[in-house]
């Protein structure tokens, strides 16, 4: 009888010993990260890129729990000379999200968006948002656009809801959404992989100091009165 002998089989395919395999796992992430830059450097360079940083910034306005920044930011650093375009594109695709949400909640938001909000455990933060609408209306819509931690599904929705001015709630999403992301593509533009950097490492602290101002403003907007 004869014996066939077999050749040892190379774990995972990646080579014969840990070694290996450790260095061609790298390899691999390493021609992942460059596939997905030449994929971000494609998109950027046309039209595509600018629609889809619309319909990605409508979908988190309305529906969809992921800041655009995941994808702004990345964005911005590949193509520095295209922040303003970027930045114009998201702001639009804020106020077309919230366009749609104000007018889903003016028609439709005892049937479904209060239980949209009980569903997504959003009831502290509406009655946080809610008084500070009916005390400070425009301003109120123009904060939460700007920063967190109140989500801005909130502001559209309760701004629907109580029939408030449609164009002045529309001026105060481009006043708040706009200001955001234009404040990120200065940052971008003026000091490129470093601001994206210091965001990153200081997200925390910028939020809170942001929350921090906010409230100083309406703090002193309360004192001399706030028109609706």
């Amino acid at each position: 009888m004869r014996v066939i002998a077999l050749a040892p089989i190379p774990a995972a395919g990646y080579g014969s010993s840990p070694a290996q395999g450790v260095t061609a796992i790298a390899a691999s992430a390493t021609i992942r990260r460059r596939a997905l830059k030449r994929r971000l450097a494609r998109v950027r360079q046309g039209r595509a890129g600018l629609g889809g940083l619309f319909i990605f910034s409508a979908a988190e306005t309305t529906v969809l729990p992921v800041p655009v920044e995941i994808v702004l930011v990345p964005m911005m650093q590949l193509a520095r000379r295209q922040v303003w375009r970027m930045a114009a594109s998201v702001t639009m695709g804020a106020v077309a999200g919230a366009v749609a949400g104000y007018l889903f909640a003016l028609f439709f938001m005892q049937a479904a968006g209060d239980p949209m909000v009980a569903r997504l455990g959003w009831q502290a933060e509406k009655a946080q948002f809610a008084a500070m609408f009916e005390r400070h209306g425009f301003l109120a819509i123009v904060l939460v656009g700007m920063l967190p931690p109140v989500p801005f599904q909130l502001a559209m929705l309760s701004a629907g809801a109580t029939g408030y001015p449609f164009a002045l709630f529309v001026l105060a999403t481009v006043i708040g959404r706009g200001a955001r992301y234009f404040a990120i593509a200065a940052l971008i533009f003026l000091f490129g992989d470093a601001a994206a950097a210091l965001w990153r490492r200081h997200r925390l602290l910028a939020v809170a100091l942001g929350t921090l101002a906010a409230g100083l403003v309406m703090t002193v907007w309360a004192v001399g009165g706030s028109p609706h």
